[in-house]
């Protein structure tokens, strides 16, 4: 037996988290203390307030912002453009599946192999099943 949070008379739980002998006493005592963590509408209009002005802060113009300027330095900068080599794309499960097809003797098979199993972006389960096919 267990006192109900509200009306505090015994009753015989249901379940072992029950705190309220009905649900009438449940939502009676939930409308007296209220919930936990609520937001009050005090607290929501200065929250209101508070992004209003943030966000007519950033309207207003600021003269605060210069131009960028290289920073002087001891060191000499390399003005030299970058060369890019280009990314080959990596092969799918299905280019491997086709490559596999169309091997002809067990050296293209042992080379096609090895370039499986160096492959970064297949998965361990879809090298299996390239293996098994």
């Amino acid at each position: 037996m267990i006192k109900c949070l509200y009306c505090e008379d015994e009753f015989e739980p249901k379940r072992e988290t029950a705190k309220y002998c009905s649900d009438s006493c449940r939502v009676m005592y939930n409308r007296k203390h209220g919930k936990k963590n609520a937001v009050t509408k005090f607290q929501m209009q200065t929250l209101y307030n508070e992004i209003r002005s943030m966000v007519n802060d950033l309207n207003k113009p600021t003269n605060s912002i210069q131009p960028f300027q290289q920073p002087e330095t001891n060191f000499p900068i390399n003005t030299t453009p970058l060369k890019l080599t280009p990314q080959i794309a990596p092969k799918s499960y299905l280019q491997y599946l086709n490559e596999k097809r169309e091997l002809l003797n067990e050296e293209q098979y042992h080379a096609w192999l090895a370039e499986l199993e160096a492959d970064l972006y297949l998965t361990t389960p879809q090298k299996k099943a390239l293996k098994q096919i």
